[in-house]
């Protein structure tokens, strides 16, 4: 991929990501993920249902549903009063930037609100974490499903312009492989069957 590897030793892996995010991108938008691929998150993530019969603590029932009532009902009580969106959808990873604009969006006794929920929520953290990654995006002000088209967000965010992309996803850019890390990830991949190859982190978003 024409990466120069000498002397590299190790590099947080968020950086490259950073270097070639592009600010005025959220500087007129407001909010910006720092993925654009669909997997995982989108194009919806979850339906929620408050009235499901699965709870998230039944070690039989269904993940999904599982995961459905619970983050149904913690919307309830993170925004109370507001209508329980039909479906939910965003970037996964809760990796994002914002203004602060945006940030004061929000009221001081609102944060305050989340980090209470947080705290004394029954759900687990595998639950609460989920209910908290797929909420950030709309306590600052984004839509429930908020999916830009792939080539486009690659091409605004990250001024990566000339990638083949479909809606969903661009060539190279991402891969999202459902089975057995490879030795030594994420510092080397395989560079077979999806995997990235060694020094994956200096050039890929």
């Amino acid at each position: 991929m024409g990466v120069d590897t000498s002397g590299i030793t190790k590099t947080p892996y968020g950086i490259p990501v950073l270097q070639k995010f592009r600010i005025p991108y959220v500087l007129s938008h407001g909010f910006a993920t720092l993925r654009c691929s669909w997997l995982l998150g989108c194009p919806l993530e979850m339906k929620p249902n408050l009235d499901a019969a699965a709870r998230w603590d039944d070690p039989d029932a269904d993940q999904r549903l599982k995961t459905e009532a619970a983050y149904a009902r913690a919307y309830t009580q993170l925004f109370p009063g507001q209508p329980i969106p039909e479906s939910v959808g965003t970037h996964c990873g809760a990796q994002f930037a914002a203004t602060r604009e945006r940030l004061l969006n929000r009221t001081l006794d609102e944060y305050k609100s989340y980090r209470k929920w947080l705290w004394e929520t029954d759900l687990t953290d595998e639950f609460s974490g989920r209910v908290m990654e797929y909420s950030w995006h709309q306590i600052l002000g984004q839509p429930a499903v908020d999916c830009p088209n792939a080539g486009t967000c690659f091409c605004a965010k990250f001024g990566l312009c000339d990638l083949k992309c479909e809606e969903h996803g661009c060539k190279g850019r991402y891969f999202f492989n459902f089975g057995e890390l490879p030795a030594k990830w994420p510092e080397e991949g395989t560079g077979q069957n999806g995997w990235p190859s060694k020094f994956w982190h200096l050039y890929d978003v």
